[in-house]
């Protein structure tokens, strides 16, 4: 699936910058101004490194979308040992075998999910960083979901919203997750003091944002949307596993979409339920326990394949659209560039844009 999904990214990779945010932090990594937009320090300080090393910054998307496939993997699998199969039907081989699969390519059906590995954006790499924390928290060790957890803190400071429904849906024991706890914030907070004062006053501090203009009731609309719009029939997999979800997970579930509704998706421009799908994928793999059901083993590998393909054809839209959205971007960018580099009046995105899109000729 690696594999393929490289190639995949290697074709739908595109240098253009897609939005205002992205080219100014592409910039301020470009100069080493990483510090002026503290309030995303875990993000910035990563892509500095990432660029001084020669690295360009429009491919940092992809090492995160990378790691989060082998990361939804493994929690797919953590999850799928929470609801055992029923040991009459013997071990479980072929389609039944591959199941923590289904968690990488619910994940990759998602059109969003596409952006957000292939643009400069904050939304991928967090989800990433809970994914690499529910791991952790699945595997029983505290410290290293805690260091997860403040990195993720530090990457954007609503991630602590989405705590609460991480704890519940990944958290195996109340001392591992008390633990990741306390690790967590004691970082956090030195990770603050360092960062004093900008995070709170500096140009994109706490105490400077822009207003929201997307209240709870309009992100959970956009879950919604990003459910059924953008997986598309594909999101049948992943509401087969959540209905076998037990019951603490699955009140996890609600309470990241909540968490995110009231903390983290607070802008119409920003992906911020992203994560959560991320998170939630993991599930996927539990929708194999309806085929378990099934009375005959060529009945449940015809409802494996079946699964499969719904899922490949959903990753397949998702490309599609996400092909149509680059190259829609590259003849915006020409246009752009070809007004020249000294355009007067033009929006802030877009001066930003051709800042980037200037020096990079």
């Amino acid at each position: 699936m690696i594999a393929a999904w490289g190639c995949l990214a290697v074709y739908l990779r595109s240098d253009v910058p897609w939005d205002g945010d992205g080219a100014v932090y592409t910039l301020q990594a470009l100069d080493g101004s990483l510090w002026e937009r503290s309030l995303h320090a875990g993000y910035l300080g990563p892509l500095g490194l990432w660029t001084k090393v020669g690295l360009p910054p429009s491919i940092f998307g992809w090492f995160w979308g990378a790691a989060a496939l082998v990361l939804a993997t493994v929690f797919g699998a953590q999850l799928l040992a929470r609801v055992p199969r029923d040991p009459r039907l013997g071990p479980a081989g072929g389609p039944a075998g591959l199941a923590p699969l289904l968690a990488p390519a619910l994940i990759l059906t998602a059109a969003a999910s596409w952006r957000g590995m292939g643009t400069v954006e904050v939304y991928a790499p967090l989800a990433t960083l809970l994914l690499g924390a529910a791991v952790a928290l699945g595997a029983q060790r505290g410290l290293l979901a805690g260091v997860l957890l403040a990195w993720a803190g530090a990457t954007h400071p609503s991630a602590w919203v989405l705590l609460p429904g991480l704890a519940l849906l990944a958290g195996r024991d109340g001392p591992t997750v008390e633990r990741a706890i306390g690790v967590a914030v004691a970082l956090y907070v030195v990770s603050l003091g360092l960062l004093w004062p900008d995070w709170w006053s500096g140009g994109r501090g706490l105490l400077d944002l822009a207003p929201s203009d997307r209240g709870p009731f309009g992100s959970l609309q956009e879950a919604w949307r990003l459910l059924a719009r953008d997986v598309g029939p594909a999101a049948i997999v992943l509401l087969l596993g959540l209905a076998v979800l037990p019951k603490k997970e699955a009140v996890g579930v609600a309470l990241l979409a909540v968490g995110a509704a009231l903390g983290l998706d607070r802008y119409t421009d920003n992906a911020g339920q992203l994560p959560v799908l991320w998170l939630t994928a993991g599930a996927a793999p539990l929708a194999v326990r309806w085929i378990d059901d099934l009375a005959t083993a060529r009945k449940r590998t015809l409802a494996g394949v079946g699964l499969a393909a719904l899922l490949l054809l959903g990753v397949a839209e998702a490309t599609t659209r996400h092909d149509a959205a680059v190259r829609a971007m590259d003849v915006e960018a020409a246009v752009l560039l070809a007004g020249g580099c000294d355009q007067d009046g033009l929006p802030w995105r877009d001066e930003v844009r051709l800042e980037l899109l200037c020096r990079a000729r």
